[in-house]
């Protein structure tokens, strides 16, 4: 923990977490350029997150379960690691002498789940989800009535509904993690006689 007097120079670097097309490293902090080196010791508190490795297993969506989708699954070069097979291997923890950042002082065989190789063959069963169109209508009687569209791999909105004024439209995206206002159409209606409609 931070003590009073520490100064906090976090913003002063990039967490680098390790991982690499072809396997995953050891991460790391990079000092960010014009940045001043620091002239003292560094303490670096972190966390970090060790799924269970067991022989002839592989990492998918499922082996993040315990985290926060939205904000701790972590990015592989430029897709997000729940989004695929991984069959990297792994460093193991550092213990020893000498840099740990030297490749001779990388140790892949402590490694246990699966990495692909010639002639081998993952046979897998998935499941995924689908995108969905879905309305939003006011009832006569002043309450919000959500139809919901069917999900496809090219969703469209559910037919429209006689029984109240449709006052949105909804697009979900798979594995949507944030509803932003480019996902939604609001009709804006000027004038509204609320006497039978």
């Amino acid at each position: 923990m931070l003590q009073k007097g520490d100064r906090n120079i976090a913003k002063n670097y990039e967490l680098d977490q390790g991982h690499r097309k072809e396997y995953v490293d050891i991460g790391r902090i990079v000092r960010r350029k014009k940045t001043d080196a620091p002239t003292r010791q560094l303490k670096i508190i972190f966390d970090h997150y060790t799924n269970v490795e067991v022989a002839g297993t592989i990492e998918t969506v499922s082996s993040y379960t315990d985290l926060n989708y939205r904000t701790e699954i972590p990015f592989v070069v430029d897709a997000r690691a729940s989004d695929f097979m991984d069959l990297r291997p792994r460093v193991a923890a550092y213990s020893g002498s000498g840099s740990p950042f030297t490749f001779n002082k990388r140790d892949f065989t402590a490694s246990g789940n699966e990495n692909l190789a010639t002639n081998q063959t993952v046979i897998a069963d998935y499941s995924f989800y689908l995108g969905r169109k879905d309305r939003l209508y006011l009832t006569k009687d002043g309450t919000f009535e959500l139809k919901q569209g069917e999900p496809s791999l090219h969703p469209r909105a559910p037919l429209p509904s006689d029984d109240g004024m449709e006052v949105a439209r909804f697009t979900l995206k798979p594995y949507m993690l944030k509803l932003t206002s480019k996902y939604v159409y609001i009709f804006h209606v000027e004038k509204c006689i609320c006497g039978g409609f």
